[in-house]
């Protein structure tokens, strides 16, 4: 097939310095970090924005400039912002690469998923998904039973032979059929995220079918203006990298991409091999394969700030979200560090991985209001200085609502967020206390992404983080998901030990109180994971949560 060629702009003289951006007022932005003078005089760094104070002294006092607004007047505001149409999706200067970069980015992982189809809107999609599915599953016995009822007087090799044949078919003609759903739907994705100007399309080699499946969909789109972003592995050293950047180009019928990026430095021991790979991407930015060179990272931030401080970045894709990260403590220092250097900054999911605020809870729902707590999620990264792009990964073309609304809610942020962010704050510090909100949930260490210290490599920030967020805001369904993703072995995305895997916490329990021995509030952190243990131990159902109506007042109507 004819390779697609990206419409780019021409290369563009170095921009002037670009206007310094306005200055809220005072105290808006130190408030709503969660942080102050006193954080930043201690080093003290919040594992979640979301355990701030409520109402800071001092410096950070805004309670004059941004009052707390009633319930009337914050649906109001949201009423008469969404009632606005959206024709495209505004721009913002992407760092240093000078690049027009969408507030909105589409991001392709969720193409590689069978969920993308089997819970499409068209009914053929879900069937031909499911029925794919269930064939793989249970086919083989079914078709060795049939053929051997049918054909009773053939030997044993013939009946075999007939039911390999008869179940590869099969398999084939399902696979067919979803394949074309699937590439369907993707089209249909692709073109509503152009028609509103959201052509920022981020994928990477690892996600499977993504650049495949974007190659055909790009094919109808040739001359539209398009930012490609895919992401390679460092894990094999700098040859392979390039070897992998030769596959994906390939793959997805292109000579280069605009953006070209490290996919994961997740732990502390991948630092080496980073650097290694930078050095290969550099060489091929200078040859011209790519425009703007950047890193997608997982990591603890003291790990990241390296990178960033080196002046060698472009951009950086990271997890920086109200609630927290799934990874990592905040990593608001690498906003900062890359807002005063100029690099661009990518939010990585902040729905799903963060909080899965697509499916809140009811708690969660209720402080929110009237704002749906994914359009709130969204609305504070966007209104984060530093940030370029936020973001998001529609399984069919229906799910643009939150993103749309909260690009309609930006204006209004300084009316909206000081409320709401109170409110979630006092809530939180009501059910777990000052103490643990200004303790251990402020610095939390190196104890996370299987650090080897922690006994068992438990991942005491990630497990801290879940029985908090499980505790204070009913997020029950969200602990359990991520809970069942950390692992030591064969995952550095969410990595180290949970409460029972790889081994039992009540067993790691003496060892982990005697290096928490010197941390705040040690003793309460393993008391908080013994219980998180019994919880996950199944216990303790989980709430049984449905997805609210992108409308936030149907939100609240739960069963």
């Amino acid at each position: 097939s004819p390779r697609l060629h990206l419409k780019l702009k021409p290369k563009l003289e170095p921009k002037p310095k670009p206007e310094p951006e306005p200055k809220p007022k005072p105290g808006m932005w130190s408030f709503l970090s969660g942080g102050g003078p006193e954080d930043a005089k201690n080093g003290w760094v919040r594992c979640s924005e979301l355990w701030g104070r409520a109402d800071p002294k001092g410096a950070d006092s805004n309670q004059a400039a941004y009052p707390d607004a009633t319930q009337a007047e914050l649906q109001g505001i949201y009423d008469a912002a969404l009632a606005e149409k959206i024709e495209k999706v505004p721009t913002r200067r992407f760092g240093r690469s000078g690049i027009d970069m969408p507030l909105l980015s589409l991001g392709l992982g969720p193409f590689m998923h069978f969920n993308s189809i089997v819970h499409g809107r068209p009914m053929w999609g879900k069937v031909s998904g499911l029925g794919y599915i269930m064939f793989s599953l249970f086919g083989w016995p079914a078709v060795s039973a049939a053929v051997a009822y049918f054909s009773p007087v053939a030997s044993a090799r013939e009946s075999a032979g007939v039911g390999v044949a008869v179940y590869i078919v099969g398999q084939l003609i399902l696979m067919q059929l979803l394949n074309t759903e699937h590439q369907s739907n993707c089209d249909a994705v692709l073109r509503k995220s152009m028609d509103l100007k959201i052509n920022h399309l981020e994928t990477a080699r690892m996600y499977m079918s993504s650049e495949s499946v974007l190659c055909k969909a790009l094919s109808h789109h040739r001359g539209e203006e398009y930012l490609l972003q895919t992401k390679l592995r460092t894990l094999d050293g700098a040859a392979a990298f390039r070897e992998k950047l030769k596959v994906s180009l390939e793959v997805m019928g292109v000579d280069k991409v605009p953006l070209l990026t490290l996919h994961g430095l997740n732990k502390s021991d991948q630092v080496e091999k980073t650097w290694e790979c930078l050095d290969e991407l550099e060489k091929i930015k200078a040859s011209g394969l790519c425009e703007a060179i950047g890193l997608s990272v997982h990591a603890p931030a003291d790990d990241v700030l390296p990178f960033v401080e080196s002046g060698r970045l472009d951009f950086v894709n990271l997890h920086f979200t109200f609630l927290g990260s799934y990874t990592v403590p905040s990593m608001r220092r690498v906003v900062e560090a890359c807002r005063a250097r100029d690099v661009g900054v990518f939010i990585i999911s902040p729905l799903n991985q963060n909080g899965r605020v697509h499916k809140p809870s009811p708690r969660l729902a209720e402080l929110t209001a009237p704002l749906h707590p994914a359009e709130f999620q969204l609305l504070w990264c966007m209104a984060q200085p530093g940030v370029h792009t936020v973001s998001f990964g529609p399984a069919d073309p229906s799910q643009f609502d939150w993103q749309l609304n909260a690009v309609k809610l930006l204006p209004h942020a300084p009316k909206i967020l000081p409320t709401i962010v109170r409110r979630l704050r006092r809530a939180v510090r009501e059910e777990l206390g000052d103490e643990w909100c200004d303790g251990f949930t402020r610095d939390v260490g190196d104890l996370c992404q299987a650090n080897e210290r922690a006994p068992g490599a438990v991942n005491v920030y990630m497990l801290s983080w879940l029985w908090s967020l499980w505790k204070s805001l009913g997020m029950d369904l969200f602990a359990t998901e991520i809970h069942k993703n950390i692992k030591v072995v064969g995952n550095d995305w969410c990595c180290g030990g949970n409460t029972y895997k790889p081994r039992p916490f009540p067993e790691l329990e003496p060892e982990l109180r005697k290096v928490l021995a010197d941390a705040p509030l040690g003793d309460d952190a393993c008391d908080h994971l013994l219980e998180l243990h019994e919880f996950m131990k199944g216990r303790t159902p989980p709430s049984k949560v449905r997805t609210p109506a992108p409308n936030p007042t149907l939100a609240l109507a739960y069963p």
